[in-house]
């Protein structure tokens, strides 16, 4: 009885000691990209629902984003009030 408890009790310590899973390797991988290319990823919510997606990207993507954001904003003010865009 004794012997069949101990053999239970290595299995499980042996089971907990496996390798880490692929996710614990894929979140490795992406810290370590975004470590060296200057990427971020954030949680987007998806437009008409309550789940969100992971969205990762550069430095140079943000600044292209917020570039065109702004330029959406003074051609729609623009439009607003009647002004010609210069």
């Amino acid at each position: 009885m004794k012997t069949s408890i101990l053999l239970i009790l290595v299995v499980l310590i042996a089971a907990c000691g496996s390798t880490p899973n692929k996710a614990d390797n894929q979140s490795a991988k992406e810290q370590e990209i975004a470590s060296s290319n200057s990427y971020k990823c954030d949680m987007e919510a998806i437009a008409g629902s309550k789940l969100k997606r992971k969205r990762c990207t550069t430095a140079e993507q943000r600044k292209r984003e917020k570039e065109r954001a702004d330029e959406l904003l003074r051609t729609s003010a623009a439009s607003a009030t009647g002004m010609k865009q210069q």
